[in-house]
């Protein structure tokens, strides 16, 4: 008679479902025909590339969460794997869109780009933090993510 299931057990089917549940989600709404999606404030930030930053790097930061590899693999190399396949299939993406009838642009990949790396720079903040006092550990991530994405979103806008 087998074991019995555990919610610990089921904990990795439920992210990898969330994570591919997100996919097909971003995959089919990067490719609706026709959808374009206008900015409040034309000249002063494009609300798309918002979007492009934000939902590439949900995406990296789903994988990196949902980990579908072995668990041999080391964090560095599942971290640097999972950012090179993430952003290939962001530049497939934006390419296939012209496919459908909507534009490639290179303001979008640079965006989506943007997104992948900024999710990568934080998933790879020194391990050395978890010394540090556990407020301060919490100052430091906030830090991070303020900063990484301002600094990336000015390069972008």
């Amino acid at each position: 008679m087998p074991a019995p299931v555990t919610a610990h057990d089921r904990r990795p089917l439920l992210r990898w479902a969330v994570l591919a549940c997100y996919w097909l989600a971003l995959t089919v709404g990067t490719h609706l025909p026709g959808v374009e999606i206008e900015s409040p404030a034309p000249g002063l930030i494009r609300v798309d590339h918002l979007l492009h930053f934000f939902s590439f790097g949900g995406l990296l930061a789903l994988v990196l969460w949902a980990r579908p590899a072995p668990r041999a693999m080391g964090p560095r190399v599942f971290r640097l794997l999972a950012m090179v396949v993430v952003l290939a299939f962001a530049m497939a993406d934006e390419y296939t869109q012209q496919w459908v009838g909507r534009h490639t642009s290179l303001d979008d990949a640079g965006a989506n780009a943007s997104g992948i790396f900024t999710v990568y720079l934080i998933a790879s903040m020194p391990s050395g933090l978890t010394r540090w006092p556990r407020g301060l550990v919490a100052v430091a991530r906030v830090a991070w993510l303020a900063i990484v994405p301002a600094a990336v979103l000015l390069a972008i806008i």
